[in-house]
Order: C-alpha cells, then structure tokens, then sequence
C-alpha cells in the first residue's frame, strides 16, 4: 500500500519541475539587453532617484513573487538598493 504522503511529494516536486522549466522557458525567451545580473541585484547607479530606487525595489519583489529569484537573491538585491537611498 502507498502511502498518501508519497503521492503527495510527488505531486509537489511535478509542480516544482514544471514551475523550474516554465522560469527556464521565460529566461531563454528574453533578448541580451533585458538579462538581469544573476543575483538580482540592478546595475549599481549612484544617482538613482528615491523614486527609481522604489520602483526598482517593486521589481525586485515582483521577480520573487514569480519565482524567477529565490529569497537570497531578494535579500541581496534589497539591500544594494537599499544602500542607494540618501538620508536628509
């Protein structure tokens, strides 16, 4: 007898599979100028607007609700943006 918790794992690790390939289709999909860094992080820029910095952040996060950056990445690329706000 199999256990349900085995179908289960198995259900869940299609669905990573199928999440990884879909990611894999989308990256080979993209031209040469709309590749991101491999860490996430945006190019650095020391004159980026509070604006640019926010709105990057936005990508940011949107890239790690799609799953297209694991939490790492997010972290990293947060704190390179982070770093770029100027404090009055």
């Amino acid at each position: 007898m199999v256990s349900r918790t085995s179908k289960a794992k198995r259900e869940i690790d299609k669905q990573r599979k199928e999440r990884a390939a879909a990611k894999r289709e989308r990256r080979e999909g993209r031209t040469d100028r709309e590749v991101e860094p491999a860490d996430g992080a945006e190019p650095a820029d020391s004159t980026l607007t509070e604006e640019e910095v926010i709105r990057r952040l936005g990508e940011v996060h949107r890239r790690y609700d799609d799953g297209e950056i694991d939490l790492d990445e997010l972290e990293a690329a947060k704190a390179e943006l982070i770093s770029q706000l100027r404090v009055e």
